[in-house]
């Protein structure tokens, strides 16, 4: 298996989300943030669009995935995941209803059930479908920040990972420095950054970055066409490395060429 972090983790991490399910009054919360599933679970998956729903309950009960076909290797790999149902992608199948058939089967009909709402994980068509299908069930309450503000506070396991994140960090910024000149192409730059942070063991992160110059040097996001560095310039980077999904992400800005005496 490929888990990041021991299984006694997990463990502790489950015990204090279900500890402030039963605090908030909650019988059980239904996770559909792909950060809330990596946290409890290890599960690291980016199908995020699709419909893909973990059930933890206030009590000591198993942890259910509810997930298509595709993800159940990446779910058998990557998480202490034990029960994972599948629905199948095909015209006409709502999978809410497998939803509530599953909690049905763990007697939380008329139960208070918390849900995360405020996350990519849940597209407007799917919370509909959810909303529908759970009607006179149970009772659906958001509960977003429950999982979150339990992320807040790391673990020493999870601090080594950010420590390696900010040196991989620092190892970019080195190889910007060494390739940013006049006349070279801002994708240049973001190869070599890149190549540091993978050659340290860094993995993809989750959201391109940003290289400014000339007129879009003040652009905040990211924006496609390849620019070329002028011989005075102005160069600036948001750029982030990711160590087991932990991101580090700084941004510094560069002069290129002679500096403005201003």
């Amino acid at each position: 298996m490929a888990l990041h972090f021991e299984r006694a983790e997990y463990a502790r991490r489950q015990a204090k989300a279900r500890a402030a399910l039963r605090e908030q009054g909650l019988d059980a919360l239904l996770v559909f943030s792909q950060e809330s599933h990596y946290w409890l679970t290890g599960f690291d998956s980016s199908e995020c669009v699709f419909f893909q729903v973990g059930v933890l309950t206030a009590d000591d009960r198993p942890y259910v995935l509810l997930t298509r076909r595709p993800d159940l290797a990446q779910a058998r790999l990557t998480s202490v995941i034990e029960d994972v149902r599948l629905w199948f992608d095909k015209e006409g199948v709502d999978p809410a209803r497998d939803l509530r058939a599953i909690l049905a089967e763990l007697g939380l009909r008329g139960a208070r059930v918390g849900i995360e709402l405020n996350t990519y994980g849940l597209t407007p068509v799917n919370w509909d479908r959810v909303r529908k299908a759970l009607a006179r069930f149970c009772r659906l309450e958001d509960a977003f920040n429950l999982i979150r503000y339990l992320r807040v506070i790391k673990s020493p396991a999870e601090h080594a990972y950010v420590r390696r994140a900010a040196a991989l960090c620092d190892d970019a910024l080195d190889a910007l420095l060494a390739t940013a000149k006049p006349g070279v192409v801002e994708g240049q730059v973001g190869a070599a950054m890149a190549a540091a942070i993978f050659r340290g063991g860094g993995d993809w992160a989750s959201d391109l970055g940003v290289l400014g110059v000339g007129e879009r040097v003040l652009l905040a996001r990211a924006s496609a066409g390849a620019q070329t560095l002028g011989q005075r310039d102005q160069l600036t980077a948001e750029y982030s490395a990711s160590v087991m999904r932990y991101h580090v992400c700084p941004m510094r800005t560069v002069a290129i060429g002679a500096s403005d005496p201003r």
